[in-house]
């Protein structure tokens, strides 16, 4: 009986199990790393392991079935997705608007040898803020519906299965102290790749770990989530700047979401390159997330719109589109979605109430 799911899968994806014995586990047992691996996104990691090594042979013929499609429904939607990528990306590049490529979308086919080991759900950009004008008309010229305005614009084409793109254009959970505003600190290094911009290096991986820390505070992250870190720092350890990236987690305040996020990576993905880790982040973090950022979140927000583009917040959060809620709930049919409505008002009350 497996006890630990998330400790199994992640050792088997790491090649930490060595020769496990397959054949012990249960149906049960199986049906649990299926809902734990779909979760945490690492079922097509999973079957590249089991097939790789050949143990899939070893499992029954549902379990096979389930790795098997998890991998090619992965393949089959980024292939998609990059295309619709290179799609956007040409008319928002001759409209002289500059895009950054963020989070799953930026990490794919930079650090994963095959990109369908990456599932990916929707698109993430960065752009200018005088910008959005113009990628909303951009986008509703492509086809695309505006599905929810807050701290980003939510877009989406297509049904059943429908293509989500993200636009950002602040990191909007930073405390930024610094003369700079939040665009300069973002752009002043970005990279440009011939496609896209990039973040730099350092503040990519901090950017991530501020997404999975400060943004979601989930107690125990998705796994693919933390494997991007991972992957990200065993290809780059030797060519990190790490005092930059202490620097400017200081400048963010996000120390210790960064330390929080890079012990539980090591935790759950252990290797010869990120053991150093601890012994480069500070003993003592300094600046803490602080108990009210949720408030302070919207009031940063809020503070830096104009009145209509307010309202238009406050409106996306409560009454996001109906592409939205059902592309944000999994929904296979439209039927249910006004039923999902007090839902999320039940779970945005219910951050209010746990970030006091």
């Amino acid at each position: 009986m497996i006890s630990e799911p998330l400790s199994f899968l992640s050792s088997l994806i790491t090649d930490q199990l060595g020769e496990p014995d397959l054949s012990q586990l249960t149906l049960s047992d199986w049906r649990l790393l299926e809902f734990t691996s779909d979760h945490h996104g690492v079922a097509p990691l999973i079957f590249t392991k089991l097939n790789r090594f050949g143990y899939l042979g070893q499992l029954p013929g549902q379990v096979q079935s389930f790795y098997r499609d998890q991998y090619y429904q992965s393949a089959v939607d980024n292939i998609l997705l990059l295309d619709e990528l290179n799609r956007i990306l040409t008319p928002l590049r001759d409209a002289g608007i500059a895009v950054m490529l963020l989070k799953g979308i930026s990490l794919v086919e930079k650090i994963y040898p095959d990109p369908a080991l990456r599932p990916m759900t929707d698109i993430d950009l960065m752009v200018h803020s005088d910008d959005l004008s113009k990628v909303t008309k951009i986008f509703r010229r492509l086809g695309y519906t505006e599905q929810k305005s807050t701290y980003h614009l939510v877009f989406s084409r297509g049904s059943p299965k429908n293509l989500v793109v993200e636009i950002h254009w602040n990191m909007i959970n930073s405390n930024l102290a610094t003369p700079i505003s939040e665009e300069e600190w973002i752009w002043n290094d970005a990279v440009f790749d011939g496609i896209a911009y990039r973040l730099r290096l350092e503040k990519e991986l901090l950017y991530l770990s501020g997404h999975i820390s400060i943004q979601h505070q989930d107690p125990v992250p998705r796994l693919i989530w933390l494997y991007d870190l991972h992957l990200l720092i065993e290809k780059n350890m030797n060519t990190l700047d790490w005092d930059f990236l202490l620097q400017n987690t200081r400048l963010l305040g996000w120390g210790r979401g960064l330390s929080s996020t890079l012990l539980k990576t090591i935790e759950f993905f252990p290797s010869e390159i990120n053991h150093q880790i601890p012994g480069i982040l500070p003993d003592q973090v300094d600046l803490e997330i602080g108990s009210r950022e949720f408030q302070r979140i919207i009031h940063r927000t809020l503070r830096n719109m104009n009145f209509w583009r307010g309202i238009k917040t406050i409106k996306g959060l409560v009454f996001p589109g109906f592409h939205y809620m059902q592309w944000r709930y999994h929904l296979a049919s439209r039927k249910a979605i006004l039923l999902y409505y007090p839902r999320r008002w039940f779970e945005l009350v219910r951050v209010v109430i746990k970030k006091r």
